[in-house]
């Protein structure tokens, strides 16, 4: 076991001592999905690690809710990105590796490609040839969207 990995591993944990204290003991299995905001308004707040901290305490909230550990990730501006999911390997170095390298953290915010990328994503798929046959049972799926400002369009029903 790495320092890294006891890190989480506390952190894991104190999910599970605040649920307890509201007497709730078993805990409901989910599918965890995170978008951040990468948009110019944020870039401070990577560059101090709050979204980074921010990310960590996340992950500890999706391994113990989560049916498999892990979490579907995605990046926003006024376009969506679908980026690498995020599990305990490698969690220190997430947010440098998958977003500060690879996006320009600048540019505006728009909320309705993100949201609808999203919601796509979690609806359960066709089954067999030609999408037929039975859909599978839709688990529940909890949605964490990280944004510090305004969306740029409050009209959002939407023409984009």
């Amino acid at each position: 076991m790495k320092a890294n990995d006891l890190d989480l591993n506390k952190k894991v944990d104190s999910v599970g001592l605040n649920l307890s204290k509201y007497n709730i003991s078993s805990v409901p299995q989910c599918e965890v999905k995170a978008a951040l905001d990468i948009s110019g308004s944020m870039s401070g707040l990577y560059a101090n690690g709050d979204v980074q901290k921010t990310f960590e305490q996340l992950l500890a909230f999706a391994m113990k809710f989560d049916d498999n550990g892990e979490i579907d990730m995605y990046a926003f501006d006024t376009g969506i990105h679908s980026l690498e999911v995020a599990s305990e390997r490698g969690y220190k170095t997430y947010i440098r590796e998958n977003i500060q390298r690879k996006f320009g953290i600048n540019g505006g915010t728009k909320y309705s490609p993100a949201f609808r990328k999203i919601v796509e994503d979690a609806r359960p798929k066709k089954q067999g040839l030609f999408g037929s046959g039975s859909t599978p049972a839709m688990a529940p799926t909890v949605v964490l969207f990280f944004t510090d400002g305004a969306n740029e369009r409050s009209d959002e029903s939407d023409a984009d």
